[in-house]
């Protein structure tokens, strides 16, 4: 782990993105969005995954390794 001071991420999608994560086991960004970032993920970092449309609410999450 990262320290005591994980770093927390929300990362938000579609639900047809996050489908699609689900289903071939993959999750990614483009290196265009880098720059929305700051610092890079850190091992024990918490990322929340945020679905957008068509309803609003947090369907999962996961810690960096």
């Amino acid at each position: 782990m990262s320290g005591d001071n994980p770093d927390i991420w929300l990362v938000v999608g579609s639900i047809k993105h996050w489908r699609f994560g689900l289903k071939n086991g993959v999750w990614g960004a483009t290196e265009g969005m880098r720059s929305m970032w700051g610092d890079d993920p850190r091992k024990g970092d918490v990322f929340f995954f945020y679905v957008s449309a068509p309803v609003k609410g947090v369907v999962g999450y996961g810690v960096f390794e």
